[in-house]
């Protein structure tokens, strides 16, 4: 991309200011604007040695109705649950006034309604629209540069670990759980005013971050504790705002007053430095683990304090670091490739598809293989547990069909819900959502 300054301020101002709908992470002339740039940035710095990652944005929150929201909920709750019935049945409060199946209603913002499937179903949404909107931002940068990382500065509202003290009420989405099969790590800014002592907090976000992928610290409110209480826990550690200015809250925990005079605290984490810069971040393994469950936590945000409560309680008496368990952390609906094989690999298998999905008495998983391969086929619920085995053996190249009735190993029916189906081929392995309605 040949262009010089002036190209790049047009194609911004066009994109960011005639074309903006309000939310850039749903409108498609934005998000395809932003790819455009992804791509000419990642072509124009992809050997700069100087650049450690690729930020995609600094703490992104999805909006609640904006832009086109409305036409993509009604679309996200067709595809999943296919007819009308299954919304009448499961949504305690559908059809409100002058709602139809083609005009869904959103439920109403920063309004608690514990396990209220239709405000569940809605958060679940807004991850959605965050993971396709990562996906496919990445995808465009990996296209362009493969040779930088590529992460997202999460804000700390990502996570339900406490209520929203700017805005109560206010999950964020972009959940790092569902974000981390896209990104090479995550990033999260973690403020703790209230925490004064022991920055519980601060370690609570990276345990809860956690998701088989290096978590890094990368916005906080630096004291003298925090590299210290939480090494075991961030692979790394960015300050954030190094100058103390006039209306900063907490002036003290920057590391340069205002004059540029390094203080007691950017001494500290000076010598700090020194000490870490050269260890591998190890992350120390749970000695505790806590139960997180997202249908309580995203329809009564009340709890989320009450989870931070349980979490310090508990740290204060364990043998070592507290973790977390997601519960109800569901795969995409929009996109069912939850787990995405090496894109450049050569090409062994080809899922031809699951149908029907959503099932309610059985369902088809057809593939194709290209080479006689050692093929495991299983099912399991969305906490991780294997529901049952459906193959586990050699097989020949040619066309395949396992067909699954919705029982476990054990031959008795499974409830209904979002199932994921791992299909293991060689040492590659890809899951896929399925969905089971009794």
């Amino acid at each position: 991309y040949p262009f010089d300054k002036t190209d790049v301020y047009n194609i911004i101002n066009e994109i960011f200011f005639e074309k903006m709908s309000g939310d850039y992470y749903s409108d498609e002339t934005s998000i395809r604007g932003l790819e455009f740039l992804m791509r000419a940035y990642g072509e124009r710095y992809r050997d700069e040695p100087t650049i450690f990652a690729w930020d995609l944005t600094n703490e992104p929150f999805t909006k609640w109705t904006d832009g086109p929201m409305i036409e993509l909920w009604n679309r996200w709750v067709h595809r999943k649950y296919i007819t009308e019935d299954s919304v009448q049945n499961l949504w305690s409060d559908y059809p409100r006034a002058g709602e139809s199946w083609d005009n869904l209603y959103a439920p109403d913002e920063f309004v608690n309604m514990q396990n209220d499937l239709r405000l569940f179903d809605f958060q679940q949404f807004r991850d959605d629209v965050s993971y396709l909107w990562t996906k496919r931002l990445v995808h465009a940068l990996k296209e362009a540069d493969q040779n930088h990382f590529v992460t997202a500065g999460l804000i700390q509202w990502s996570t339900p670990f406490k209520q929203n003290i700017e805005n109560p009420g206010g999950y964020a989405s972009f959940n790092p759980h569902k974000l981390a099969p896209l990104l090479d790590y995550i990033s999260i800014h973690a403020y703790d005013w209230w925490d004064v002592y022991d920055t519980s907090y601060v370690q609570g976000i990276l345990r809860y971050c956690y998701a088989g992928k290096p978590v890094m610290l990368e916005e906080f409110q630096y004291k003298d504790a925090t590299i210290g209480a939480t090494l075991g826990s961030a692979s790394g550690w960015l300050n954030w705002a190094a100058y103390a200015g006039p209306g900063e809250p907490d002036p003290d925990a920057y590391l340069f007053n205002s004059a540029g005079t390094i203080n007691a605290l950017g001494t500290d984490f000076q010598n700090k430095s020194v000490v870490v810069r050269n260890m591998v971040p190890v992350r120390a393994s749970d000695s505790t683990v806590i139960d997180a469950d997202l249908k309580l936590l995203l329809t009564n945000t009340a709890f989320s304090d009450t989870l931070f409560a349980y979490y310090v309680s508990l740290m204060q008496n364990a043998a070592g670091p507290v973790g977390f368990n997601i519960l109800n952390l569901n795969p995409s609906v929009f996109d069912t490739t939850y787990i995405v094989s090496s894109l450049n690999s050569p090409k062994i298998i080809d899922l031809k598809g699951i149908f029907p999905n959503p099932f309610r008495s059985e369902t088809s998983v057809q593939y194709q293989l290209f080479s006689a391969e050692f093929v495991k086929l299983e099912i399991y619920n969305s906490l991780g547990r294997k529901i049952t085995t459906l193959i586990s053996e050699k097989q020949l190249p040619g066309m395949y069909s396992s067909v699954w009735d919705g029982k476990d190993s054990s031959g008795n029916e499974v409830v209904s819900g979002v199932y994921l189906c791992r299909l293991q081929v060689s040492d590659r392995t890809e899951t896929y959502g399925i969905i089971l309605l009794h």
